[in-house]
């Protein structure tokens, strides 16, 4: 499946249109520790709009910038300014390489035509683990879920104007620039019908749960899509040494577990239980950005070669109402997590 997207991001790679000096500019990569500068990058984290009450677990950490790299990418008529801020003064030469190659790959595959366009992408990288080892799954404290039952993203934005990202977690980063970077190029499938209809709230009430607010579903299919590209970049990026089977397992495993996590959350025995018994709550996309993206991994046939999502809203409905897994599997996946620590890359990249 997806055979055509991934031939086309092999060809990219193969006819050297994704070159790192090709996308660079002249000024190349400048490192700043001005303290005057890095003082005004925490006063736009404080006070703009766009994170500014969303980024509160990181005050602390925002105190301890130090450093900032600065650089640019430009094609066309399009530039991209890159900001990338961190408290350490590491080499981060490997994460630039990984940026430059996915902006410029999303770019050719989505063939945008974007006119004398600036966008700035901030990178507050902060070490914020993926997924936390709690022995006990019943922890009040996983993946943004709090004793009020809330969902906080501190990850990922976009603005409304579509000139600014914002990215504030190292750990799976790529991850999170390629979603924001779908949302910003508008192949989001924002307009699926299920939310342009507002059909998705009313099933999400009737199905899900009706004491707490549905999030956006075409955040679940932007998920997907992220998590299906990233796994392409990833394979040439890694230079074809880990096969694209075992990085979808990894990925399929890992959502699979975080499911099961928030299932366990709300003390329930399966997905079943949690949406028969009107259990589930959320403040965000949280549903969505999980067992929606779960659902699709689980059945990447709804999506086409170009992964557009084709399968008709019925069939989609079905799914949802009648989803199923139990936490029987729990252990055993959990083990091959151990498995795949064979891979140190693979491993640092999914499970940190």
């Amino acid at each position: 499946m997806f055979d055509q997207l991934f031939n086309k991001i092999g060809l990219l790679f193969n006819e050297n249109k994704l070159n790192y000096n090709l996308w660079l500019s002249r000024n190349k990569i400048k490192l700043i520790t001005d303290n005057s500068i890095i003082e005004d990058y925490k006063n736009l984290l404080k006070t703009d709009d766009l994170f500014k009450d969303n980024i509160k677990s990181l005050d602390k950490n925002i105190e301890t910038l130090k450093y900032l790299y600065l650089f640019t990418i430009k094609n066309n008529n399009i530039t991209f300014k890159i900001h990338l801020l961190n408290h350490k003064n590491q080499n981060f030469n490997y994460q630039i390489y990984q940026i430059i190659n996915i902006i410029s790959s999303l770019f050719y595959l989505n063939n945008l035509d974007l006119q004398n366009q600036i966008i700035n992408i901030y990178l507050y990288l902060y070490d914020k683990p993926r997924t936390l080892y709690n022995q006990d799954l019943n922890d009040k404290s996983i993946n943004g879920l709090t004793n009020s039952n809330r969902f906080i993203c501190t990850c990922g934005y976009t603005s409304s104007k579509k000139n600014k990202i914002i990215i504030t977690r190292i750990n799976h980063f790529t991850g999170l620039l390629i979603h924001e970077l779908l949302h910003l190029f508008n192949v989001d499938e924002k307009d699926n019908d299920f939310d342009i209809t507002n059909e998705w709230e009313r099933l999400f009430y009737n199905l899900i749960s009706n004491k707490t607010k549905p999030g956006y579903f075409f955040e679940g299919i932007n998920n997907f899509k992220a998590c299906v590209i990233n796994m392409m970049i990833k394979y040439y990026l890694f230079d074809k040494s880990i096969d694209i089977l075992s990085l979808f397992k990894v990925e399929y495993y890992y959502s699979y577990l975080l499911c099961c996590k928030i299932i366990k959350f709300f003390n329930c025995s399966s997905y079943q239980d949690m949406i028969k018994n009107n259990k589930f709550e959320q403040n965000g996309s949280l549903f969505e950005y999980t067992f929606i993206k779960f659902m699709f991994l689980s059945n990447i046939d709804y999506f086409d070669e170009n992964l557009k999502l084709i399968a008709d809203k019925d069939k989609i409905i079905k799914t949802i109402k009648d989803f199923n897994f139990d936490l029987s599997q729990y252990n055993k996946i959990n083990n091959l997590f151990v498995k795949f620590g064979s891979y140190n890359e693979i491993v640092d990249y999914y499970f940190n």
